[in-house]
């Protein structure tokens, strides 16, 4: 059984445009972390999982922690 992954992503690239913080937008976020636009909608559906590199990268283009983007324990505490 699949599990789905709740992320933030959305509510962080909304939360960035609305006080003008960072000008990313979903193809913004792609190119910024090097991620196809399948492959970012698969994380952002929670059909797919982020290696912690990836989550990383993620995290800091929107400005922000792995653990405030996945607020699961997935990657708490991960290295």
């Amino acid at each position: 059984m699949n599990t789905i992954l709740t992320c933030n992503i959305d509510d962080y690239l909304r939360a960035n445009r609305m006080n003008k913080r960072y000008s990313h937008t979903v193809r913004g976020l792609e190119k910024a972390v090097g991620m196809s636009h399948q492959g970012l909608l698969n994380i952002r559906s929670g059909m797919s999982e982020p290696k912690l590199g990836t989550a990383v990268r993620i995290a800091m283009a929107l400005g922000t922690t792995v653990e405030e983007v996945w607020p699961s324990e997935q990657f708490h505490g991960a290295r």
